[in-house]
């Protein structure tokens, strides 16, 4: 059995945060990937968790770095106690430049076998590590972009005498 550390996250802390369900629905997401993959693969290959050690759910932005159940977590990694880092999709994992190269140079350094998500795995290959650190600096970029993109908006509503308290599809109002 692989040894699985599974890290969910939502954006923040704030008891007022519009993504209610966010860890949830991914713990949810990712629970059934498990039981559906270890249905197919062998016992040796089965993913293999402590529900109460082994799942480590932050509500903390990505944006920057020294998350502390993330850091804590990458520390494990190190020690080499775990064989696999699940997550619902890299985007939870990091979206800032410092834990992005943490992420490539644990897979680099052998001190686990792969990062997965539900739909991918980047293990110790020089074209898994350049992808996964791809997606990662998109989820960054993507990041920076709705940050500019929002305060424009923002700025023209305010202008125009309009709202800017509407919450986006999906999210409670």
């Amino acid at each position: 059995m692989l040894r699985t550390v599974i890290y969910i996250r939502k954006s923040s802390d704030e008891s007022t945060d519009k993504q209610i369900q966010s860890l949830e629905r991914q713990w949810k997401d990712l629970s059934e990937f498990v039981e559906r993959y270890n249905a197919t693969v062998s016992a040796e290959k089965q993913l293999n968790f402590d529900p109460e050690k082994d799942i480590i759910r932050e509500e903390f932005s990505a944006k920057g770095p020294w998350r502390p159940k993330f850091n804590t977590m990458i520390e494990k990694i190190q020690k080499k106690k775990y064989d696999i880092l699940l997550c619902h999709e890299l985007s939870r994992l990091s979206r800032n430049p410092i834990d992005n190269w943490t992420l490539v140079y644990i897979l680099d350094e052998l001190c686990i076998l792969w990062i997965q998500t539900p739909t991918s795995i980047f293990s110790n290959t020089p074209n898994d590590k350049f992808t996964l650190s791809l997606f990662l600096n998109v989820a960054k970029f993507e990041n920076d972009q709705r940050g500019k993109n929002t305060s424009s908006g923002m700025q023209t509503s305010k202008s125009k005498w309009g709202t800017t308290n509407k919450a986006n599809m999906g999210y409670r109002n």
